[in-house]
């Protein structure tokens, strides 16, 4: 019995489409190249630091309100204008040593955020991720997180809708465990 023909002949015009070089991104790998308007941003994070015998604990939860602000993804830069946001949300500090009472302070976080212009590098480094040179969102806490340092952020486009979320742990500290994530939400600009 023979096989289908390895190079069948198909008369003019009648050609099915060539389906063996189509590739079809995966959900959620979107190109993010364009303008989005920021929608906001969630963090949840702890750091701990260890200062002779005593260790520091911090874990923070807040959200940014009162978003504005728009970035242009180009390929290469992300460029930032009218950037303004508030931030409101809670910390509690945990400080322990050997032999005396734990200690824990509740702190509320609010701060707001004037606005302000930036340009951040980024690339593709594959999938639905990036990675940035420079951070967009200042930390309110004081926990000596550094907001502005480069990190990897994964990427994903729902029609008009992106989100960008950085694992926290990539900040380099010293002295200083970091953990926890950022997540980022803008919407297309129409």
């Amino acid at each position: 019995m023979a096989g289908p023909d390895v190079n069948p002949v198909y008369p003019p015009g009648t050609n099915p489409q060539d389906t063996s070089t189509t590739v079809t991104p995966p959900t959620g790998t979107a190109k993010i190249e364009g303008t989005w308007n920021f929608v906001g941003v969630t963090v949840k994070s702890t750091t701990s630091q260890k200062e002779g015998v005593a260790t520091m604990k911090s874990i923070s939860e807040y959200t940014t309100s009162d978003n504005e602000g728009v970035f242009v993804f180009d390929g290469k830069n992300i460029t930032i204008t009218g950037l303004s946001y508030t931030i409101s949300g809670t910390m509690k500090v945990t400080v322990s040593a050997p032999g005396i009472p734990t200690t824990e302070i509740p702190y509320p976080i609010m701060e707001i955020m004037p606005s302000y212009d930036g340009v951040s590098p980024y690339k593709s480094t594959g999938g639905n991720k990036i990675h940035m040179d420079e951070g967009f969102i200042g930390d309110p806490t004081g926990t000596g997180v550094t907001p502005t340092q480069g990190a990897d952020a994964t990427v994903l486009v729902d029609g008009d809708n992106l989100t960008m979320t950085i694992d926290l742990s990539q900040m380099a500290v010293p002295g200083v465990q970091v953990s926890g994530t950022q997540v980022a939400k803008f919407t297309r600009k129409k």
